[in-house]
């Protein structure tokens, strides 16, 4: 089997990153050309999940996350690939983070989470009123979201839509703060857990 260029470049980058898959920050300071996106691709593939439960991958220009997008997908259909098309989210810039999220289901397994956490708390006999409130808030703007983006996919670009969806991703982010603020208060108040970190809310 030949191995091209490209695959050569990219064991020498490989071995580095390899050496390098700890938890912390980096730098890996490698030329154009040099192999980081196609073996980002492979590793994000075929290794990195073993190891870590999400892959975040930052890129300083729209060019890059093209490019990267296609070297992750010629890693996913490949034999040794540990993760499906299905897994990965590409992101461009706010409002597209809440539509993807609406468009592919997540968000709505999130209110999900959201609405079973409530039912355990009512079954403990708590009191629920406060993140019930701020649980109605999430759910109203994410239906009024969700029917916008449906709008906009049946009639096509449109500036005065995008405006508005624009408006309800920053509607919708302060709300899903509010409720993680009143579920932390709630569950301090009742003494539930003395100090609630983002990790046991999550």
């Amino acid at each position: 089997m030949n191995i091209t260029y490209k695959e050569q470049l990219s064991k020498h980058v490989e071995n580095i990153f390899m050496g390098y898959s700890k938890h912390g920050l980096h730098i890996c300071d490698i030329a154009t050309g040099g192999g980081k996106s196609y073996t980002i691709g492979k590793l994000t593939c075929q290794y990195y999940p073993e190891k870590f439960d999400r892959i975040v991958i930052l890129c300083v220009q729209n060019k890059l996350v093209n490019s990267m997008n296609r070297e992750i997908d010629h890693f996913i259909n490949s034999e040794g690939s540990l993760i499906s098309s299905s897994d990965k989210m590409v992101i461009e810039n706010n409002p597209e983070v809440i539509t993807q999220a609406i468009k592919n289901g997540y968000f709505k397994k999130l209110l999900e989470e959201m609405c079973y956490q409530i039912g355990e708390q009512k079954n403990a006999n708590y009191k629920v009123d406060e993140i019930q409130y701020s649980y109605n808030a999430v759910k109203k703007i994410y239906e009024g979201l969700t029917g916008l983006i449906k709008t906009l996919d049946e009639s096509g670009k449109n500036d005065y839509i995008l405006n508005h969806i624009n408006e309800g991703e920053a509607k919708l982010r302060k709300v899903v703060r509010g409720f993680f603020d009143t579920y932390k208060r709630h569950l301090e108040k009742t003494k539930q857990l003395k100090k609630v970190s983002l990790e046991t809310i999550l």
